[in-house]
């Protein structure tokens, strides 16, 4: 592999650990013995490109649906990124975190606890919040937050969506970063990725 490559390649990697990171402590944060709910089923939005695969999270809650050029990457059993290469060694991710037995049934908790970790990043990754608003997230009420940040080893600036909501019982996580200077481009699909979830 050559060192314009290998860099290339780890940046991408880099991207995703780092997206990654915080989804052990947003579990610690919103997991709890707890809950019970209900939720109408999620109307996926339209997509210029094909979303021809499918990745089952371990836990039996989300499936999610993305183009060929995306790769699906489990970190656990509730916790699943999907990422893509793009050039200049930078990628889209997209992180999905299901929990099981959310700390609150009660929506204006849950996301305010999931919130937390979220929004106290490190002083060097350069998290700008941009807004904070309840939104629809999955054809769900939820907490919607629009940042951009700069984590160390990440070339650029990206755009990040984040949402939290509750579905059937269950408490769910999702978020996705673009390199900002494409975020224009390449948000409806992300979003179309993120709508295109289903659940049980």
């Amino acid at each position: 592999m050559t060192p314009n490559i290998a860099s290339r390649a780890c940046a991408a990697v880099a991207a995703v650990v780092l997206a990654l990171m915080g989804c052990d402590k947003a579990k610690q944060l919103v997991g709890h013995q707890q809950a019970t709910g209900n939720g109408a089923a999620a109307t996926p939005a339209a997509s210029a490109e094909p979303l021809s695969e499918s990745f089952a999270a371990k836990d039996g809650l989300m499936t999610l649906r993305y183009p060929a050029d995306f790769a699906a990457q489990p970190s656990d059993a509730d916790v699943v990124a999907l990422s893509r290469n793009l050039s200049g060694g930078e990628s889209d991710v997209l992180v999905f975190l299901a929990v099981a037995n959310p700390i609150s049934r009660e929506l204006a908790e849950f996301t305010r606890v999931s919130a937390q970790s979220e929004l106290k990043r490190p002083a060097d990754w350069e998290y700008r919040k941009v807004s904070q608003q309840k939104a629809t997230c999955n054809g769900m009420p939820g907490l919607e937050i629009v940042a951009t940040w700069k984590p160390p080893g990440v070339s650029g600036r990206s755009r990040r969506w984040w949402c939290a909501f509750l579905r059937g019982g269950h408490g769910y996580v999702f978020s996705y970063n673009t390199p900002e200077n494409v975020s224009a481009t390449h948000e409806p699909l992300l979003r179309s990725i993120v709508e295109a979830t289903t659940f049980p």
